[in-house]
């Protein structure tokens, strides 16, 4: 798991790890998932994955006690304007934000998320979470 201290040294102060500008796009699981200690991403973009960010912070005592992930500033489209092709798609079905035919990360009924937290603690901080439906007539419940 990543601990990002000055110098690789645990004994000294924490260096955050920064992803800024990450656009992570039509993943078939995850956009990113991430596991460790002081992950911090700004001004990202997660569109059209199945699970756009899942965080799972470190946070453990006495491994790394007061670390934390963070996101902000950043974007999560559950389904975009690009509906894909059929042929190049290996999960096609109805859009739920939009009533055409559109690609799939997954099964069509699979409940796309924009963010996950594995575990904590966690801060996200001014995101926005753009069309992400619930399609109950095609069993797609969007969380």
């Amino acid at each position: 798991r990543y601990k990002p201290h000055r110098n690789a040294d645990l004994r000294q102060p924490r260096v955050p790890a920064m992803i800024e500008g990450l656009i992570s796009f039509k993943n078939r699981d995850q956009g990113a998932w991430v596991r460790g200690g002081d992950i911090w991403f700004d001004k990202c973009a997660f569109v059209d994955n199945a699970k756009g960010l899942t965080l799972s912070s470190e946070g453990t005592f006495p491994n790394d006690e007061g670390s934390s992930q963070q996101v902000w500033n950043t974007i999560f489209i559950g389904e975009s304007e690009n509906v894909g092709t059929a042929s190049g798609s290996s999960k096609w079905g109805m859009g739920g934000v939009k009533q055409v035919e559109r690609s799939f990360p997954k099964d069509p009924n699979f409940p796309m998320r924009g963010f996950e937290v594995y575990d904590g603690p966690i801060l996200a901080e001014s995101c926005t979470f753009k069309k992400y439906a619930t399609a109950p007539e095609y069993n797609r419940w969007s969380s």
